[in-house]
C-alpha cells in the first residue's frame, strides 16, 4: 500500500489562523478603540515604534530579573503572550498564549511584564488608540537572557 501523500494547503492553514487570531483577540469593552500588533505586523504598522521601546523595557526588566531557580536547573523554552496596554501606560492584562511547557518559566514571563509595568503613555500615531494589544514570543535562552525575537 503506497503512503498518503502529505499536501500543502496554504489557504486552509490561513483561514485556520486567522479564526485563531479572532478568538484570541482581547475582549475590549464597546466602543473601545484596540489596535494589536503581533507577528504579522511590519515594521511600517501603526504603533511598530511603541511595539520595539517596550520589548526593550520588557528584555531589560527580564534579563535583571531571569528567575533563579530556571538559572539552576537550566530550563530554557520559549512561549507566547498577549499584553493589553491602556493609552496611559498602565498594564490592563497580560496573558498566556501557547506555554513553554515549563511552568517555572510561563510564570516567571508573567511576572516580568507585571514587574515592567507601566510602560510608556501612547503618543503619536497610537494618539486616537484606547488599548494597544501586543503579541509576542518570548524565549528564556541558555547564558540566562530573555529575548524577543
Amino acid at each position: 500500500m503506497p503512503a498518503p501523500s502529505l499536501r500543502f494547503d496554504s489557504t486552509s492553514l490561513a483561514a485556520e489562523v486567522a479564526g485563531l487570531s479572532r478568538e484570541q483577540t482581547f475582549a475590549a469593552p464597546r466602543g473601545l478603540r484596540v489596535h494589536r500588533l503581533d507577528a504579522r505586523s511590519s515594521r511600517r504598522d501603526k504603533g511598530n515604534w511603541y511595539r520595539e521601546e517596550w520589548r526593550r523595557k520588557v528584555e531589560r526588566v527580564g534579563n535583571l530579573n531571569y528567575p533563579e531557580a530556571a538559572r539552576h536547573q537550566q530550563l530554557y523554552g520559549s512561549l507566547r503572550l498577549r499584553v493589553a496596554i491602556n493609552r496611559d501606560g498602565s498594564l490592563r492584562e497580560v496573558t498566556l498564549l501557547e506555554s513553554s511547557g515549563q511552568p517555572l518559566l510561563d510564570q516567571a514571563a508573567l511576572r516580568i511584564v507585571r514587574l515592567a509595568a507601566p510602560f510608556s503613555p501612547f503618543s503619536g500615531d497610537l494618539a486616537d488608540v484606547d488599548v494597544l494589544e501586543i503579541v509576542r514570543t518570548w524565549r528564556f535562552e541558555r547564558g540566562h537572557r530573555l529575548a524577543s525575537p
